[in-house]
């Protein structure tokens, strides 16, 4: 038996298209992988990504708060009405709201021992960098009445206890006068 030349016409038996009932070769699954990869890794950095920044975000309120209740707690109009603060925690939504009044205004919701309140406060604008600067605040009581905190930022200085106390009839400090150290 002849091997027939080759005829175009003819159907190659190695062919795909030779045997209809014949599977097609195996596909390599190696795009797949490396697409699920890709997927992968993206979807753990995003979750680390956004679960890094509600944790500083919860940071920072929480810093916040500390200093809210460290600089305020003292004040004779919040021992008044709100008594020894419990927590102290920032609120968006009040912010937002105060914050149509003016800018510069944040809202923390305090819990004391006597009653709880909004406190507004309103930072000064000319303090960079220096935390929390107060140049106003005001508690607003469940019941909508409002109380004046601080007024100004010069009232909110004499209000700090720093343990020094200047008298306006000492004499001043001059380095070129040591005697007056020595006294």
């Amino acid at each position: 038996m002849s091997m027939p030349p080759n005829d175009p016409f003819e159907t190659n038996p190695n062919s795909r298209f030779a045997d209809p009932q014949s599977s097609p070769p195996p596909q390599s699954n190696t795009w797949k992988w490396i697409l699920g990869i890709i997927l992968g890794v993206g979807v753990v950095g995003g979750l680390v990504c956004c679960g890094g920044i509600y944790f500083m975000f919860s940071m920072g309120k929480g810093m916040m708060a500390d200093m809210v209740k460290q600089e305020i707690g003292a004040n004779p109009v919040i021992q008044e009405h709100i008594g020894e603060i419990e927590s102290a925690d920032l609120n968006l939504a009040a912010t937002g709201e105060a914050g149509q009044n003016g800018p510069g205004i944040l809202a923390f919701d305090l819990v004391g021992s006597k009653g709880s309140g909004v406190l507004e406060i309103k930072q000064d604008p000319n303090s960079h960098g220096n935390g929390l600067s107060i140049q106003s605040a005001e508690l607003v009581m469940p019941d909508g009445t409002r109380h004046e905190v601080i007024s100004d930022l010069d009232s909110f200085e004499d209000q700090i206890d720093t343990g020094f106390e200047m008298d306006a009839d000492s004499p001043a400090l001059d380095p070129a006068e040591p005697e007056i150290l020595l006294k």
